[in-house]
Parts: C-alpha cells; structure tokens; sequence
C-alpha cells in the first residue's frame, strides 16, 4: 500500500492543492469534494470518450462476427472449430484480447479514485 502511496504521490498533492483552492473559495469542504469530483470528472471526460468510440468499434466487429462464429460454433468441435473462429477473427482483424479496450474507462479513473482516497483518508481538515 505504501508503493501506491509513494507512486500516486504527485497526483494526490495536485488533488490536495485543487481541494484547497475549492475550499478557499466556497469555504465547505463537502461542497470542495463536489468540485473536485467534478473537476477530474470533467478532465477525464475526453480520454473516457474516445475509450467508449473504441469499445463501440470493437462491439460493431463483435456483431459483424457474431453470426458466422454462431454457425461454426453449431456445426463444428474441437480443433476444427478453434481454427475456423480464428480464420473468422483473422478476417475481421480482431484477437480476443482487443475486448479489453473496454477497461480502459475504469483504468483511466482508478489512480484518480486512489489518489483520492489517500488525501481524504487522513485529511485532518475533514477528521
């Protein structure tokens, strides 16, 4: 726990400094963490976008693949079957690993989570 501590450090001290300059301002730390909850929700808004325009890629080749995949998966075991889905996904350039695109949302805002929970977990403002 302590390697994620030392390794979010920067992006913690950057959400500290942006949870006092809300807290200056509107003088409540509940309305503070809003801001700032909106702020990074804002700033990550871009990247989650074009991580949803490529999970909606990835699932238009999902559907474009689903029905021949069907129909070797009906008609065909074992070895032959792996080989026919992989000449299907070969044809349509895809690999299964590319469905991971979409953890990348989550990927993006996870740091940003723990980062957060570290300054608020021992805030002495907010204690």
């Amino acid at each position: 726990m302590e390697i994620l501590q030392t390794v979010l450090w920067p992006l913690t001290a950057l959400l500290e400094v942006a949870l006092e300059v809300f807290h200056s301002v509107l003088g409540s730390y509940g309305l503070s963490i809003i801001c700032l909850s909106l702020l990074v929700s804002t700033l990550l808004l871009p990247i989650s976008s074009y991580a949803r325009r490529l999970e909606m890629k990835d699932k238009e080749r999902l559907d474009a693949m689903a029905p021949a995949i069907a129909e070797v998966k009906a008609n065909h075991k074992g070895q032959e079957r792996f080989e026919r889905i992989d000449a299907i996904y070969q044809e349509h350039s895809y690999h299964p690993i590319k469905s991971m695109v979409s953890l990348v949302p989550l990927l993006i805002q996870l740091p940003f989570l723990i980062a957060a929970l570290f300054l608020l977990m021992d805030y002495p403002p907010i204690q």
